[in-house]
């Protein structure tokens, strides 16, 4: 008779088994790290891949997020992970933030690190009125990054013919609505990708043009921001590769 059935059934009366993870499964800790080094990826601190284990490389990143940030030692990972998300106050959407130099506010739906508005125009009853150029400074992996759109605000809100220089990321030269690119534009990445088009809701969508950084161009139309590649894949201007190819499988089931 085998002994296996028998040791099994002591592991369960004895409750030995309770704590043991099956072979090959993922621990918490593991799962917090992954979770933890794909965040770190999204805002660009980490280039690596998730590997469920805390190497040099994360340790860096997450050093240099802390610092960004001026998160203390003593808060722990799941403090550093709210910011990451988007969950802590300091990273949460502020109505009113402060103009330097003058008494008007702006809407700052995505705070970054030790950061700061400046606006070249008209202060009106607190509101940024007519042409001119507003800058935002702050961190970026250690080094002080200033991005700045030159366009007409009415009220605070900025629509019609912009230019938007982000460094690192891209230019986006066309149309806003509310603040967000609309009706028809330009992008070009920092990558040499460049996207010539419709967009809808910050994403390209509808009839566009993509030249790659070697010269070939691709036109179709995009669908939030996704367009199948010639050679497999998506070609995306607005979401992750990824999350085209989950909204396509969620299409063909």
């Amino acid at each position: 008779m085998s002994l296996k059935p028998i040791l099994f059934s002591l592991c369960i009366l004895l409750g030995a088994c309770a704590n043991q993870e099956p072979q090959g499964s993922i621990t918490e800790e593991q799962r917090s790290t992954a979770q933890l080094e794909a965040l770190l990826r999204h805002w660009e601190y980490l280039d690596a891949r998730v590997n469920g284990k805390l190497g040099e490389a994360d340790r860096t990143a997450l050093a240099q997020f802390r610092s960004d940030w001026a998160i203390p030692d003593s808060a722990g990972r799941d403090v550093v992970i709210t910011y990451l998300r988007r969950e802590h106050e300091k990273t949460s959407a502020k109505d009113a933030f402060p103009i330097e130099g003058m008494a008007c506010s702006i809407e700052n739906p995505y705070p970054q690190p030790r950061e700061t508005a400046h606006w070249t125009g008209k202060c009106v009853n607190g509101k940024l009125q007519g042409y001119g150029t507003l800058s935002w400074k702050f961190l970026r992996r250690g080094e002080w990054t200033e991005a700045t759109t030159k366009g007409t605000m009415t009220d605070g809100i900025m629509n019609g013919p912009v230019i938007s220089v982000h460094p690192g990321s891209y230019v986006y030269e066309g149309n806003y609505v509310e603040f967000r690119r609309q009706g028809k534009g330009k992008m070009v990445r920092e990558n040499g990708w460049t996207y010539v088009g419709n967009w809808n809701d910050n994403v390209a969508d509808g009839q566009g043009t993509v030249t790659s950084p070697s010269g070939e161009s691709f036109s179709g139309i995009f669908k939030r921001g996704c367009l199948p590649g010639p050679a497999g894949g998506f070609i995306t201007f607005g979401p992750s590769e990824r999350r085209c190819e989950e909204r396509a499988a969620q299409a063909d089931g």
